[in-house]
C-alpha cells in the first residue's frame, strides 16, 4: 500500500494568506492576544489564549516546517514542492486545517478545549504540555495492568 501524501503538500497558497486564516478562526472561536513566533526570520509558530471555564488557558502551536519538508523529501515529491518556502506554506495549511477541525469539534460540543488543545496548553517556563511530558516533568499515572 502507498503510503499517503501530505494534505496541502501542491498549496500555492501564501503564508500571510494562511495566517490570516487562522487569525480569524481563533478570532472567531474566543482567542485574544494571538501572536505569531519567528526564529531567524521563519515563521515558527502561534501562540493564543482562549477563555475557559476557569479562566484564560495559554496555547502554542508549532509550525515544524523542517519535518514537512523532510517528509516531502521522503515521499518523492516534486522538486518545487521540496524547498524551504513551499514546506512553509504547506506546514500553515496543515495547522489552519487542524484548528478548523479542532475548533468545529468544540463548536459541536462533542470535546472540550483541554481535550483538544492539551498537549499545547503552556506551562511553566513557556513549555508546553507535550514538551512537559516528553522531558519527565509531567508524568500520568500508569494505566491498570502496569
Amino acid at each position: 500500500m502507498a503510503k499517503p501524501k501530505i494534505a496541502n503538500y501542491t498549496t500555492s497558497v501564501p503564508i500571510h494568506q494562511t495566517t490570516g486564516e487562522i487569525q480569524k478562526i481563533l478570532i472567531a472561536h474566543g482567542a485574544t492576544d494571538i501572536a505569531f513566533q519567528y526564529d531567524d526570520g521563519f515563521l515558527v509558530g502561534v501562540a493564543f489564549r482562549i477563555p475557559g471555564p476557569d479562566g484564560d488557558v495559554a496555547f502554542a502551536l508549532p509550525a515544524r516546517w523542517k519535518r514537512v519538508q523532510k517528509a516531502l523529501e521522503r515521499q518523492g515529491a516534486d522538486r518545487r514542492f521540496r524547498t524551504p518556502e513551499h514546506a512553509q506554506k504547506v506546514t500553515w495549511r496543515l495547522i489552519r486545517d487542524w484548528l478548523r477541525a479542532q475548533m468545529s469539534l468544540l463548536a459541536a460540543d462533542t470535546a472540550d478545549l483541554a481535550e483538544v488543545f492539551f498537549p499545547y496548553m503552556i506551562g511553566p517556563g513557556r513549555q508546553t504540555a507535550y514538551e512537559l511530558w516528553q522531558r519527565g516533568q509531567l508524568a500520568l499515572p500508569r494505566g491498570e495492568g502496569e
